[in-house]
């Protein structure tokens, strides 16, 4: 009993100093370093040692592609602000944003594809490209430069801010949802 106590607080150390480290040292350790770390979680098997790698990096990439899918809403706003705005003027390419924006948000918030995610995070080597024609397009439709960079800074911080509200109301009924599934789970143990 003792032993395997010592053994789980050395899975736990060994998974939180892993966890702890950057992603390149993570993913692609050098053999001085996976000895060291053998030599430093001495107590641990080499299945149990391999066992705790595989799946902290395995939670450190899963986490950076939920971070990343966040990101992919205000990628595909600001490409299709611009489509809107090139075809329809910038009234309508607002209105577009806007309505793409705040749907998104609410549809990544839920869900999450990764199959779907490394397609859809390209995007954003559009996105910048896209800054630069909605630039070129107002210049050519006589903007003055200062309104042009006022357009092209709104935009880019306008879709992180409006992102950011669009999420609260999604983020509270979730949370709301949680709570009421928590206190039925507590009433029916009650019982």
């Amino acid at each position: 009993m003792d032993n395997h106590k010592k053994t789980g607080t050395e899975e736990q150390k060994f998974a939180g100093m892993l966890y702890d480290l950057p992603m390149p040292k993570l993913i692609n350790p050098d053999d001085r370093t996976l000895e060291q770390w053998r030599k430093d979680f001495s107590d641990l098997d080499q299945k149990t040692f391999n066992t705790i790698l595989t799946q902290v990096k395995d939670a450190r990439l899963s986490h950076q592609k939920r971070v990343g899918w966040q990101a992919i809403p205000h990628d595909l706003t600001v490409i299709l602000f611009v489509l809107g705005t090139i075809l329809y003027g910038l009234k309508t390419g607002i209105i577009i944003g806007i309505a793409v924006l705040v749907f998104l948000e609410g549809l990544f918030l839920f869900i999450f594809v990764e199959k779907l995610y490394r397609p859809l995070s390209l995007l954003v080597w559009l996105t910048y490209p896209a800054y630069l024609v909605l630039a070129y397009y107002l210049y050519k439709q006589s903007y003055e430069w200062y309104l042009i960079l006022t357009i092209v800074l709104v935009t880019w911080f306008g879709t992180f801010f409006l992102g950011q509200l669009a999420r609260i109301p999604l983020q509270l009924l979730m949370n709301a949802k949680q709570e009421a599934q928590q206190k039925i789970s507590q009433n029916r143990k009650d019982k």
